[in-house]
């Protein structure tokens, strides 16, 4: 399982349900999300 999902399962979250503010506390890389990021 991918961290990047996860993150981007809470930005979809937060954009369905209007949210005003998301608060992430990001740490560490994740290098099976690489090819992601570099995109």
């Amino acid at each position: 399982v991918s961290y990047t999902s996860w993150f981007l399962d809470a930005f979809n979250y937060a954009i369905a349900t209007n949210m005003d503010v998301l608060n992430l506390s990001i740490g560490g890389p994740d290098y099976l999300d690489l090819p992601f990021v570099e995109k």
